[in-house]
């Protein structure tokens, strides 16, 4: 897929908030499917079913994103951006790019460009530059922006490039010193 054309179609989801990533995965013509995985450490992968059952159910694409079940919902909401960002940027010709959420946020990063650039995009489907701009200018604290977009600390962490701890480590260093 094109990138500009996605970024054009991103905007329609994003808001002062979570990015509803279903209804953008929905309009991308990606099935989103959840089922046990034998190896627990994955979230998710990016798979295509080329039958002519599978092109009816999710009207032509044969892409689907296949969901743990039995991960913490906040980590499968990430690794839905950052299998939609997978297929967004990857040559979905070439299957091994297209490997599961396991390299999300990891060292790969580092040494894949490609790698970094799909992560970079994940990134900016969970939180928009634009509206976590406006939200800190609003008067919301760091802290506050994972629960106001729904993500984790560390998702922000990655955004912003450095450690973004939660209200509750504050508090509970300032209660340690205290004692």
């Amino acid at each position: 897929m094109d990138k500009e054309a996605f970024l054009q179609i991103l905007q329609k989801y994003q808001q002062k908030g979570p990015t509803n990533i279903i209804a953008l995965a929905r309009e991308l013509k990606l099935g989103i499917y959840s089922s046990p995985m034998l190896n627990p450490a994955i979230t998710g992968k990016l798979i295509r079913i080329k039958t002519e059952d599978a092109k009816v159910l999710d009207k032509g694409s044969g892409w689907y994103l296949l969901m743990n079940r039995d991960r913490p919902p906040i980590a499968v909401k990430e690794n839905v951006s950052y299998l939609i960002a997978k297929y967004v940027l990857c040559d979905l010709t070439n299957v091994d790019l297209l490997s599961d959420s396991v390299r999300f946020r990891t060292m790969s990063a580092i040494d894949d460009p490609l790698e970094e650039d799909v992560n970079k995009l994940a990134l900016e489907i969970l939180i928009p530059d634009k509206y976590y701009k406006e939200t800190l200018k609003d008067g919301a604290f760091l802290y506050e922006i994972p629960q106001l977009f729904k993500v984790e600390s560390s998702t922000l962490s990655a955004k912003v490039g450095h450690t973004v701890y939660p209200f509750d480590f504050w508090v509970n260093a300032r209660n340690a010193e205290s004692e």
